[in-house]
């Protein structure tokens, strides 16, 4: 990617139905955002901390996004299916981690799921991924189109799952965000 340092990427083992894949470790940040608007010319880049998941985009731009990183980088990325996503983030059906970005309510008042953090706070689950539940929801492949997969960090933590999934229309909005996914043939 010249430059420009490209997603770091776990590779998960294959298994539920799953060819071995990599996937992002981390939602792709502002900041990942801002370098490809500035490389590509293709967008307009945010003003919201580099640190964060990039929302606000549509499902559109990340289409052009996934098209430069490939063509970028020689490689085969695209956006995970809910069935890789799951499986990925759940590790295989066995995580056990629940601290996710998600609302914590003590008392009436919220103590946790303020706000969204940087994409790299967090605990990671056995396979790497961090902030794969709640934080931003997560667009990803399903049926013709995309939904949002995990919850964000407006949903209550009851909710906040690897299973949770909605539809989508593919338009911007504050609250998703994305990862990659790439062929692991190597």
């Amino acid at each position: 990617l010249g430059d420009i340092r490209g997603p770091t990427l776990v590779v998960v083992p294959a298994g539920g139905g799953n060819q071995s894949f990599a996937i992002g470790k981390y939602e792709i940040s502002t900041g990942q955002w801002n370098d490809y608007c500035r490389t590509s010319g293709q967008c307009t880049a945010s003003g919201a901390d580099a640190g964060l998941p990039i929302t606000n985009i549509p499902y559109t731009q990340v289409k052009q996004y996934i098209a430069w990183l490939s063509d970028k980088s020689g490689e085969h990325y695209f956006l995970p299916s809910f069935e890789q996503w799951k499986y990925a983030a759940s590790v295989g059906g066995t995580d056990a981690n629940h601290d996710f970005n998600c609302q914590v309510t003590l008392g009436g008042q919220v103590i946790k799921g303020l706000s969204m953090v940087n994409t790299e706070t967090g605990r990671a689950n056995a396979w790497g991924l961090t902030n794969y539940v709640g934080n931003a929801q997560e667009w990803v492949r399903s049926g013709a189109g995309v939904a949002a997969a995990g919850g964000d960090y407006q949903d209550p933590l009851s909710q906040c799952s690897t299973s949770l999934l909605r539809p989508d229309n593919g338009s911007a909005n504050a609250v998703t965000g994305f990862r990659v996914a790439r062929d692991n043939d190597k």
